[in-house]
């Protein structure tokens, strides 16, 4: 199911197409960065006139660490935060600890060990992906795989593992965070390093879950979150 379908139809709501994901274009010359990502979204809600008033900017895995490093940087934009499975706490990086790279597969044996670390339910084998389809997003992948080995790249670095958890301090927005509790990519652990280290957190886990939660569990995402801005919301108007 479709996150974004399934959430109400009276939200406004833009989703982003990150650098060398969706239809944006993939350029390796491009600063992959996490800092360098958040400074794209900046230049977009920029261009768009989206900072008029604050806005619910919501993120996942490596767009759940820009969507922090942009809240930490950009305060005053923000209303509230929600971060799904997000990178940048250093003792969650769970598959690049074990030397794996899920990002750029080459066989169809890789393709099928990155879905098995990205989902529980096919890793447990209650996700059932026919092979034509994983072959076609594999050939689909393998066309981008020099953007995304240098993604990979800059994302493996060590020095950059914790980027989000150095400025956890500076957000100031109420922040939600969407964990799976089997999540093989980033380790639940991160959740926790994420409520101690933002000074108005919630934190949801979900059970049965690994690191694509909403596409795993896109129902249960979806009334957690929304439990969430509703909650804040009405605090706001009292």
């Amino acid at each position: 199911m479709d996150v974004v379908g399934a959430l109400p139809k009276n939200l406004h709501i833009i989703t982003l197409d990150l650098p060398g994901h969706g239809e944006s274009d993939r350029n390796p010359s491009q600063d992959l960065s996490m800092e360098g990502q958040a400074n794209t979204v900046h230049r977009f809600v920029d261009a768009f006139g989206l900072d008029q008033k604050p806005f619910h900017l919501v993120g996942t895995s490596m767009g759940g660490g820009i969507a922090g490093l942009y809240a930490a940087t950009y305060r005053k934009n923000i209303a509230l935060l929600t971060l799904f499975c997000p990178f940048g706490t250093y003792y969650t990086m769970k598959a690049f600890l074990e030397g794996r790279n899920m990002l750029v597969p080459k066989t169809m044996d890789d393709f099928r060990e990155m879905m098995k670390i990205n989902s529980y339910q096919y890793k447990i084998g209650k996700l059932k992906v026919p092979d034509k389809l994983l072959y076609c997003a594999l050939v689909e992948r393998k066309t981008h795989n020099d953007f995304l080995q240098k993604l990979s790249d800059e994302l493996t670095r060590k020095e950059k593992w914790d980027v989000l958890q150095r400025r956890l301090g500076n957000i100031s927005a109420p922040t939600h965070v969407i964990w799976g509790r089997e999540d093989d990519v980033f380790d639940v652990s991160g959740a926790d390093i994420l409520r101690e280290g933002v000074p108005n957190c919630r934190l949801d886990i979900l059970d049965d879950c690994g690191h694509v939660v909403t596409v795993e569990r896109t129902r249960q995402a979806v009334a957690v979150f929304m439990n969430f801005r509703e909650e804040v919301l009405n605090g706001y108007k009292k």
